[in-house]
């Protein structure tokens, strides 16, 4: 298990279509990012 955080500026354009995740909107980088579970 590898966890990655991704920015949410990389993730946004994917949830541009219906928005039923609502995101934090701060400027702080630390504030803007996902933990991203990858199974490898």
């Amino acid at each position: 298990k590898i966890t990655v955080f991704l920015p949410l500026k990389a993730i946004k354009p994917i949830s541009e279509g219906p928005k039923r995740i609502p995101f934090p909107n701060n400027n702080s980088s630390l504030a803007t990012s996902l933990p991203i579970s990858l199974f490898i």
